[in-house]
């Protein structure tokens, strides 16, 4: 698949970009990513360079499919929308990963990647207090029964306005009432 580079208004997408880069120039106005061959994942140990951190007036940044499992220090950046999903994210790397986010981010993608604790990940998400949309879908976490309820039942669910490209709107309170946060299933 080609890498498509989009660089305006503070968006920057580099899904399936495939990177690591690290000989490139970054300014605060201009990202511009040099795109690579594609290649397995497991032969590859992806990372974005520290200086992403440096692009200040960036609201949107869409990694999709690019084999992530951390990312550089966004906290400083005015992320808005942040695009992780078809990534490695799993519940090991997911605490990094959250604490280097800056804490308005409103919208996370991390739908398709290895979330398989559903507890330990919502329990985790509390540390983005502005999120308002989350996905999360495609991760083995939801087939847990009652998965959406479950979502929607924690601090962090809610919150949300969308779950899952879904309007929270759309389950009713009974359901929310009647969602039991449970033990995962076993491994």
């Amino acid at each position: 698949a080609l890498a498509r580079r989009q660089h305006h208004q503070g968006v920057l997408l580099l899904a399936q970009s495939h990177v690591p880069l690290q000989s490139f120039s970054l300014s605060d106005r201009t990202c511009l990513l040099p795109p690579r061959p594609h290649a397995a994942c497991a032969a590859r140990k992806q990372t974005l360079p520290a200086a992403l951190g440096n692009c200040r007036g960036l609201r949107s940044l869409s990694l999709g499919a690019n084999c992530l499992k951390s990312l550089p220090d966004l906290a400083q950046v005015s992320l808005l929308h942040l695009g992780l999903a078809c990534n490695e994210v799993d519940d090991a790397s997911l605490p990094t990963l959250l604490s280097c986010l800056p804490a308005g981010l409103v919208s996370l993608d991390l739908g398709t990647n290895g979330l398989c604790s559903l507890d330990d990940t919502l329990d985790r998400l509390q540390v983005l207090r502005s999120l308002k949309h989350l996905t999360l879908l495609g991760n083995p976490l939801c087939v847990r029964r009652g998965y959406r309820k479950a979502v929607l039942a924690t601090t962090a669910g809610g919150r949300l306005a969308l779950l899952d490209n879904t309007p929270v709107a759309d389950t009713s309170a009974d359901d929310l009432a009647a969602a039991t946060p449970g033990a995962d299933p076993p491994a």
